[in-house]
């Protein structure tokens, strides 16, 4: 059969089965944990000592979990809203990790409270973790952007060796011909100007040869022509002897 009672907390009526009598519940109005009871059982329940204190800890635990997971929304929504202004993420970095702190305190405090009171940290944990999960998507990609990039700046290095390689290797097969038309043409070179040098020697060696000729001729001829001088002056002092004695004796 259905009873209604008043919530303790906001004097709500809260309507349930009889068999749910003396279970602690959430107010759907005020959501905080009150105690299901019939209207004429509430003052001898409301009188023990020790199950008042016991409801009014599971009140504060409540209202703390409540309080924690609210900070907790307002923090993250703040931080999720305002991350994407420039030159301000690492601060609004900072508020998503307090309102995640703030969270985390709320679901502790809501497990101790009986696992009741869940609902508002949670939600809190998931809108802090938004801008801390971007911010390491962001980072993380950002590191591996830049990895690609300089996989890819190493690849083009190398292609670009690759492709200079290439190029003087063409140019080398290109100018082979050229260069060994060189070399041809200056062997040759060096064969003929061996030769007209081999040749300006011979000339030499014959001039030489015939200038000693000629100098053996004339050192002949010279020799003679000594020869026949000093026969004569052999005869012209024989003559001037037989002068001086005719001018002398008078006779031969």
């Amino acid at each position: 059969m259905p009873i209604k009672c008043s919530c303790q907390h906001c004097s709500n009526h809260i309507e349930f089965e009889d068999s749910r009598l003396g279970q602690t519940i959430e107010c759907p109005h005020c959501h905080l944990e009150t105690t299901l009871f019939k209207p004429e059982a509430k003052a001898s329940e409301l009188s023990s000592p020790s199950s008042a204190r016991s409801q009014n800890t599971s009140v504060e635990l409540k209202q703390g979990a409540y309080a924690l997971g609210i900070a907790s929304l307002i923090l993250g929504i703040i931080a999720c809203v305002f991350y994407w202004t420039p030159f301000l993420e690492p601060f609004f970095l900072w508020i998503a990790i307090v309102g995640l702190l703030l969270a985390v305190g709320g679901l502790i405090m809501a497990r101790i409270n009986n696992k009741t009171g869940f609902v508002i940290p949670i939600i809190g944990l998931v809108i802090c973790v938004v801008p801390l999960a971007v911010d390491v998507a962001f980072i993380g990609g950002s590191a591996a952007m830049l990895k690609i990039a300089s996989w890819r700046a190493q690849r083009a290095a190398h292609e670009q060796e690759l492709a200079d390689a290439k190029a003087q290797m063409k140019a080398y097969q290109h100018n082979l011909p050229i260069r060994a038309a060189e070399s041809v043409r200056a062997y040759v070179l060096d064969l003929r100007n061996a030769a007209w040098t081999e040749f300006q020697m011979k000339v030499c060696q014959t001039n030489i040869a015939v200038e000693e000729s000629a100098v053996n001729d004339a050192q002949q001829q010279f020799n003679e022509a000594k020869a026949e001088y000093d026969r004569f002056m052999a005869t012209n002092n024989t003559v001037r002897e037989a002068v001086g004695r005719i001018q002398k004796t008078g006779r031969l």
